[in-house]
């Protein structure tokens, strides 16, 4: 008996190929594609990563100023990661840009919520049958 699953070979660059390739060339109209949040849909590319508290210090100070947001350069980490939060920016996923891109919607289930995602629902009736 084979006990793996799908989530074992997939990733962020697989997922997104997929999406690129086969599911927007199949969808003839605008569309609106709804993503759970498995970790492979939620891939960040670099110049949309929001600091963290693990990003440096420089590197929270590199995007206050790539997002044209003011600052005190002498100001701790933990004064410009207040600044960051206040921002109000978003992560914006590789998947939901390309998926808008070519004029489609993409909709996320908010995590924790597996009642509202159809495949996981059917999934464990499946591997019964």
């Amino acid at each position: 008996t084979d006990n793996r699953d799908y989530h074992t070979e997939m990733n962020g660059n697989i997922f997104r190929d997929w999406i690129e390739h086969t599911l927007l060339p199949s969808l003839d109209r605008p569309s609106c594609v709804i993503m759970d949040n498995a970790s492979y849909h939620n891939t960040v590319s670099e110049e949309d990563k929001i600091p963290t508290s693990s990003s440096t210090k420089d590197a929270i100070k590199l995007w206050l100023r790539k997002e044209n947001i003011p600052f005190n350069e002498g100001f701790l980490k933990p004064e410009l990661l207040s600044i960051v939060k206040t921002s109000q920016k978003t992560r914006v996923f590789q998947t939901d840009k390309l998926i808008q891109q070519h004029g489609h919607v993409c909709l996320r289930l908010p995590p924790y919520h597996s009642h509202l995602n159809p495949i996981e629902l059917i999934g464990p009736k499946l591997k019964d049958w």
